[in-house]
């Protein structure tokens, strides 16, 4: 395997004009391609992201609720130790949303 040189791509897109600021990004940015990120902008933008969050944050409200409700239901036969998964839960619960 060879090792591939950097600095003659740097030296050619650094002599292209502001025009081709697109060219130049992809001719020294291996690692996102600039049609992924202004797809990912515009999925921002529009407004797409903060609607799945919206929905995800239901749907795990939804299961976290159930969740504990079975904790509630399985444990009840074991004094105290319902309290004991559901503080764990609330617990670790609240610390992420710090």
């Amino acid at each position: 395997m060879h090792a591939v040189s950097i600095a003659p791509r740097l030296h050619r897109c650094a002599e292209l004009g502001d025009q081709y600021a697109d060219c130049r990004k992809n001719c020294l940015d291996w690692h996102c391609a600039t049609p992924i990120q202004s797809a990912v902008a515009a999925f921002i933008s529009e407004g797409h992201l903060a609607r799945h969050v919206g929905k995800m944050r239901e749907i795990y409200r939804t299961r976290r609720q159930l969740l504990l409700n079975t904790l509630r239901e399985t444990l009840s036969e074991w004094p105290g130790a319902h309290s004991i998964a559901l503080r764990h839960a609330y617990l670790r619960h609240s610390a992420r949303r710090r």
